[in-house]
C-alpha cells in the first residue's frame, strides 16, 4: 500500500508540473489550486470506480443448487432481496470474502460450507494448479490456519457481515473519501509547493509538492481507517450480529481472536509496514476487540 501510494503521488504529480512549466500563474492561484485539487479527486474516484467494476465483472464463478439456495436464504434473513445481490466464487487472497458495491466474493479454499459447490470445485482447481504453486510457505501455512479456525458458524457471520457492507453502500463511500482525500493532499501540496516556489526556485516548489502530497495522502488514508472505515467494520459486525444467532456470533468471535493470533505470529518478514496495527493498517479492528464487543 505505501509503495503504491507513493507512484501514485508522483504520476498524478505530472499533468500538474507539465502544465506548471507552461503556467505558473495558473497553478498558483486559488482558482487554479481549487480546479487542480477538485479534478484530481473526481480522476482518483472515477479510477477507482472503473477498476473495481473491472474487477466485479471478472468473475465467472457462481453458486449453484442447493449452495446457492442457502446462501438466498441468509440474504433474506437479513431483509435483503437476494435477487439484488450478485455472489461470486474467488480466490480472496487471505481476505476470506468481500463485497464490492451489490456484489460479494466468497472464497471456496477456506469456505467449508460451499467447498464442494461444483462451481467452487473449479476456483480451487485454478487455485491449486495457477495460483498455489506461486504461494510462500508463509502464505500457504497462514491460509491453511485461517481454514481451520473458519467453522460453518464463523462462514455464516462473516457472509452477513459482507451484506452490511452492501446494505450500507460501503464501496460508494469508501470511493467518495478516495477521492476527497486525493483533493485536499493535492491543495495542500500546491499551497506548499507555492510557498517554496515563493523562497527559492521551480525545482524546490516540485519536490516540495510531491513531498507534501505523498505525506498528507498517507496521513488522511491511514487517519480515514481509524475514524471511518474501522467503524464501517463494526457497524458491519452489528448487522450481522442483529441476524444470527448466538452460536454463530460467538463462533465469529472465536473466529476472530484465532485470526488475530494467526496474523501475529505468521508476519511477513518482507512487510514493513506489519508493525502497524491492523486498525491502522487496514481499518479492521483487532480480533481481539471485536470478539469483545460481539461476546457482550
Amino acid at each position: 500500500m505505501f509503495k503504491q501510494q507513493i507512484i501514485g503521488t508522483i504520476n498524478l504529480s505530472l499533468p500538474t508540473i507539465i502544465l506548471f512549466q507552461v503556467y505558473p500563474n495558473f497553478i498558483f492561484s486559488w482558482f487554479g489550486i481549487t480546479v487542480i485539487s477538485l479534478a484530481t479527486g473526481l480522476y482518483i474516484f472515477f479510477v477507482n470506480w472503473q477498476s473495481s467494476w473491472k474487477m466485479v465483472n471478472s468473475f465467472l464463478y457462481k453458486p449453484t443448487g442447493d449452495y446457492a439456495e442457502k446462501l438466498e436464504k441468509m440474504i433474506t434473513e437479513c431483509n435483503m432481496r437476494s435477487e439484488a445481490i450478485t455472489i461470486n466464487y474467488a480466490y480472496a487472497h487471505e481476505t476470506i470474502s468481500m463485497a464490492t458495491f451489490n456484489n460479494m466474493v466468497i472464497d471456496p479454499i477456506v469456505w467449508s460450507i460451499v467447498e464442494y459447490d461444483p462451481e467452487a470445485l473449479k476456483v480451487k482447481d485454478i487455485y491449486e494448479k495457477a495460483i498455489e504453486p506461486q504461494l510462500s510457505s508463509l502464505q500457504k501455512t497462514r491460509l491453511q490456519l485461517i481454514k481451520q479456525a473458519l467453522t460453518p458458524g464463523a462462514q455464516r457471520f462473516i457472509f452477513k457481515h459482507e451484506l452490511a457492507h452492501i446494505y450500507y453502500h460501503y464501496s460508494y463511500k469508501r470511493l467518495i473519501l478516495a477521492g476527497f482525500i486525493g483533493a485536499c493532499a493535492s491543495a495542500i501540496a500546491l499551497y506548499a509547493a507555492q510557498e517554496m516556489f515563493n523562497l527559492f526556485n521551480g525545482i524546490a516548489a516540485i519536490i516540495t509538492g510531491i513531498l507534501m502530497g505523498m505525506t498528507v495522502d498517507l496521513f488522511l488514508t491511514y487517519t480515514s481507517n481509524i475514524l471511518f472505515k474501522a467503524q464501517q467494520e463494526k457497524k458491519a459486525d452489528l448487522f450481522a450480529a442483529r441476524y444470527s444467532t448466538r452460536e454463530d456470533i460467538q463462533a465469529a468471535a472465536d473466529f476472530f481472536e484465532k485470526h488475530q493470533a494467526i496474523i501475529e505470529t505468521n508476519k511477513d518478514p518482507n512487510n514493513k509496514l506489519s508493525f502497524l496495527p491492523s486498525i491502522i493498517a487496514t481499518g479492521h479492528p483487532d480480533g481481539k476487540t471485536r470478539a469483545r464487543y460481539l461476546s457482550v
